[in-house]
């Protein structure tokens, strides 16, 4: 009985210890695009953008995932807020000033 209570529990730790380091690794631009996510170099450091949504579909925001050239590192985030909704937020992450001005038509605050 003793043996099968240790078994289970050592079990359990190891199943605890491959999800931690599968959540670790997080993702790459490719696997978001794999499932359905648009990805677009963009910006001027032609940093790879991904989002669920794509601009022209006209939602409200779009959280948007920001990884390096290549697509392998992750680097943070974005919101973006359709132009006609926005009204000056501020934009805490990049000192509250306010979003930047995307040429279609979204204002984008920087996560880092």
């Amino acid at each position: 009985m003793k043996l099968k209570f240790v078994s289970i529990i050592i079990a359990l730790l190891l199943m605890m210890v491959a999800v931690a380091t599968v959540s670790a690794a997080g993702h790459t631009s490719s696997q978001l695009e794999n499932a359905g996510w648009v990805c677009e170099i963009a910006g001027p450091n032609f940093w790879t953008h991904c989002m669920k949504k794509n601009p022209a579909d006209g939602p409200s925001t779009i959280p948007v995932k920001v990884f390096s050239n290549d697509g392998s590192d992750f680097l943070g985030t974005e919101l973006l807020i359709r132009a006609d909704l926005y009204n000056g937020q501020p934009c805490p992450q990049e000192g509250g000033g306010e979003y930047f001005l995307l040429p279609f038509g979204y204002y984008a605050c920087h996560h880092a």
